[in-house]
């Protein structure tokens, strides 16, 4: 299976045979924010949901019920936990919480307006957004450390999927380093692609081989059609 034309993203995910098994995997970024707004980096902090970010998590409904979604992960983080619960609303889908999922953490850059970080540390943040492997973190999480992680959740969310429809409830930066690793482009050049939009869904397919072997494949990047209007 070869997302978009590109290699194959393969992960281990289990130790000991099994039969084949699939799953699809629905991944979704955070409604929007109000640091999202005032363009600030949250990273591990929080800023509350606008009414906007609310519409767009509630309007999340339709895909439960269209693609009938048997349980949804969320990062535990406020504005994830906030979207998936509106997601769900009165549905008796199952939520689970996976740490894994967390925002990039960006330490002493969290709260500050972009702009002024562009002003203050321009070095540092080209490195961020154009050579990532470079970028030196304060007090934060490199981005070695966030591939890692996010291949952690991979491990973690196959097993929960096998059979099943999930939708993921993540943040921008994991969305996008989940993303990259599923597609199986070089690592890096992860901030290649744009940034995903608030609630738009990548569908993932997978099958699970019989040695454990998880092959991905992206159907649809970002998609934003279960928006009945803009919000």
């Amino acid at each position: 299976m070869s997302p978009l034309g590109r290699n194959e993203g393969k992960q281990d995910t289990t130790q000991g045979e099994h039969p084949q098994t699939t799953g699809m995997l629905y991944f979704t970024r955070h409604g929007e924010t109000l640091w999202n707004l005032e363009g600030r980096f949250q990273g591990r902090g929080n800023s509350e949901l606008t009414e906007r970010g609310k519409m767009q998590a509630a309007r999340l409904g339709a895909i439960l019920d269209e693609e009938g979604i048997d349980l949804v992960v969320s990062s535990p983080l406020g504005r994830a936990r906030h979207t998936a619960q509106l997601a769900l609303g009165e549905r008796s889908i199952p939520l689970l919480f996976l740490n894994e999922l967390m925002e990039m953490d960006l330490g002493a850059w969290e709260g500050c307006a972009l702009a002024q970080l562009k002003e203050l540390e321009p070095e540092n943040f080209y490195r961020y957004w154009h050579k990532p492997f470079d970028y030196v973190t304060r007090r934060g999480e490199s981005f070695e450390a966030l591939i890692t992680r996010v291949r952690q959740a991979l491990q973690k969310l196959v097993p929960l999927s096998r059979g099943r429809r999930v939708l993921v409830v993540t943040h921008g930066m994991t969305l996008m380093a989940l993303v990259h690793l599923l597609s199986g482009d070089p690592l890096e050049d992860i901030i290649v692609r744009p940034v995903l939009a608030q609630t738009s869904i990548t569908r993932v397919a997978f099958t699970c081989g019989t040695q454990g072997e998880a092959c991905y494949r992206i159907q649809s990047l970002g998609d934003t059609r279960h928006f009945l209007e803009e919000v």
